[in-house]
């Protein structure tokens, strides 16, 4: 499992802590676009026009003036003759200029900045171009000559890559990220997975590389945090550290996994006593902002009874505790089981957890505590009744601008059809 000790990488050359007050608006030009990369691409993709125009006038010219086979040859001399021979090798440089056009002419789109357009006042969204900011997101950097058998039973493990660890990697992640889903701005996740597959320095390159593409800030990272797996000052001394060596925007964490199981509100005293001390030093560092795992007790599950400590039952006590702090509830307490249906008090199972928690805390609609939808939209999506029920639930217990979406991206693929 990871753990909470001391991160000593230093914090990457050339990086600042990015702004999330930019995600969604038209950032300056000269800001955030690098110029001379965009004319690079430009020109690649005005050349690859000209090769392809080129090309297939190629291919029409050899039909037209190379000799044929005459109508007496065999069938394998009138598929070798110079005629096919000239307009098969003309369309085939046509089809690869073709797809590096395609290519380039994406790039350019990419780095012209923010597709994305939050409008002032009442100025209704332009073109369809809606923010789409995955707060969940996680890719898998397995070290060279590491076992396919390490893989995790997900299904983006089928990708049909040749090196099935490549479906996980950095550079399938970033492409089905951006290039294969509306996706516009992305939180890297860290995962209670064995190793470094996800550490802050794998984070970091990740942030690093999309500046490099996009340069406006579309990569954001969080710092994984195993409260229970150390004594109280390490896990300060800890977190103090990793602030200042990344530029993280959040703190996450399991109360299931990575150590002994432990709560949000330090309510069980045979439970460690980590909670309020994780809480309050995220407070401290100025960075009030933390995302814990509640539901899908199966992943990362390892504790005994690990039900009791992936249950948002702490999630409320602790909001009320920390006002300014905000609190984002991955999966909003869903998890495998009974369908989902109308908010039931009663009921100990799914997102009604989350919402008994925060009523009895006194948590208001639109207060610090957020539900974010990553897996848990994916596994009722195909249910209209059960995504209505989780919607709805949300949108009125929680509030309508604290319902963050998340898709849990890469372990389904592109999250094209979680948008859809």
């Amino acid at each position: 499992m990871s753990q909470p000790a001391t991160f000593p990488a230093p914090r990457p050359s050339g990086f600042a802590a990015p702004d999330l007050s930019q995600v969604g608006h038209q950032l300056p030009l000269g800001d955030v676009i690098d110029e001379e990369m965009i004319a690079h691409y430009r020109r690649d993709a005005r050349f690859r026009l000209v090769v392809v125009v080129v090309a297939v006038a190629g291919a029409v010219l050899a039909f037209k003036f190379l000799p044929g086979a005459e109508r007496t040859a065999s069938y394998r001399r009138r598929r070798s003759n110079p005629q096919n021979v000239g307009a098969a090798v003309c369309l085939m440089i046509a089809v690869f200029a073709g797809a590096r056009l395609m290519a380039s002419h994406r790039l350019v789109t990419i780095l012209r900045g923010p597709r994305v357009i939050v409008p002032e006042g009442d100025e209704p969204l332009e073109g369809g171009d809606e923010l789409v900011f995955d707060v969940q997101t996680h890719l898998l950097e397995y070290p060279e000559g590491a076992s396919p058998s390490s893989l995790p039973g997900f299904d983006q493990s089928d990708c049909g890559l040749d090196d099935p660890l490549d479906c996980y990697r950095r550079p399938t992640f970033l492409e089905l990220m951006f290039l294969e889903s509306d996706t516009s701005a992305i939180v890297l996740s860290a995962i209670p997975f064995p190793g470094d597959l996800l550490s802050p320095d794998v984070m970091a390159e990740t942030i690093r590389i999309g500046e490099e593409l996009c340069g406006d800030g579309r990569v954001f990272m969080q710092a994984q945090t195993n409260p229970s797996a150390a004594p109280p000052a390490q896990l300060r001394e800890s977190m103090a550290q990793i602030a200042e060596d990344f530029p993280i925007t959040a703190w996450k964490a399991y109360c299931h996994a990575g150590g002994p199981g432990w709560f949000l509100d330090d309510h069980d005293p045979s439970a460690p006593q980590v909670g309020e001390v994780f809480l309050a030093q995220a407070e401290a560092l100025g960075i009030p902002r933390v995302a814990v795992h509640k539901g899908f007790t199966a992943i990362g599950g390892t504790v005994p009874d690990a039900g009791r400590y992936s249950d948002p039952v702490d999630v409320g006590p602790a909001a009320a505790a920390h006002p300014d702090l905000d609190l984002i509830v991955y999966h909003s307490g869903y998890d495998v089981g009974p369908a989902e249906g109308p908010y039931d008090p009663d009921n100990g199972f799914g997102v009604d957890r989350l919402i008994t928690s925060v009523r009895d805390a006194g948590i208001e609609p639109g207060g610090n505590v957020y539900a974010e939808l990553g897996s848990t939209w994916r596994f009722v999506m195909s249910d209209p009744t059960a995504a209505a029920h989780v919607l709805g639930k949300l949108l009125l217990h929680v509030g309508p601008d604290n319902v963050l979406w998340g898709t849990d991206s890469i372990w389904y693929g592109s999250p094209q059809d979680q948008i859809e």
